[in-house]
């Protein structure tokens, strides 16, 4: 199972692929579930990814990425997972990005024993969150593969995004 993971600020009507363009890509890729994000971040990442288990994929796409990683620093250490696939994500705590209570804490090493592959895709003219965010994320997840994209802005709308997913996710050749 591949569940996706939207950014803040999303509406159910903003999930439709035709207004959502990494959900759009996905779906083309494989099937994904798609859930609305509301309330508390932490707590819905207990509903939504508990369940989950070493043959599945979480994909998040900026706050929701960066929420991911958080939980299973915090929540679900060594959390087993398939792959997580991290999209745009602002390291809380950065310049511009001060709210304490989405920051990680200090000591991630291990959190993520559980997890296959860690991918962190970013595109070199993210409007919204610094490129560099991406690099924060590596230092602190051993093993990340970082993947720079020329194009495709916060939205990552752009084809390069869809061969990368598809690498990501193993479907490629």
């Amino acid at each position: 199972m591949i569940v996706f993971l939207h950014g803040a600020g999303i509406g159910a009507e903003d999930l439709a692929p035709a207004r959502y363009p990494l959900v759009r890509r996905l779906r083309d890729l494989a099937p994904a579930q798609v859930p609305l994000i509301e309330g508390d971040w932490l707590d819905r990442m207990e509903e939504l990814l508990a369940p989950l288990g070493p043959e599945d994929t979480v994909i998040g796409h900026s706050h929701g990425g960066a929420m991911a990683v958080k939980w299973i620093a915090e929540r679900a250490r060594a959390k087993p997972l398939a792959r997580f696939v991290g999209c745009a994500m602002p390291m809380w705590g950065e310049p511009d990005w001060e709210m304490q209570e989405f920051c990680l804490p200090r000591d991630t090493s291990g959190a993520f024993d559980g997890v296959g592959e860690i991918w962190l895709l970013q595109a070199e003219d993210d409007e919204i969150v610094d490129a560099g965010h991406a690099a924060l994320y590596a230092a602190r997840l051993p093993g990340a593969r970082l993947r720079r994209l020329p194009a495709g802005g916060h939205d990552l709308d752009d084809d390069a995004v869809s061969v990368v997913l598809s690498e990501a996710l193993g479907l490629s050749g």
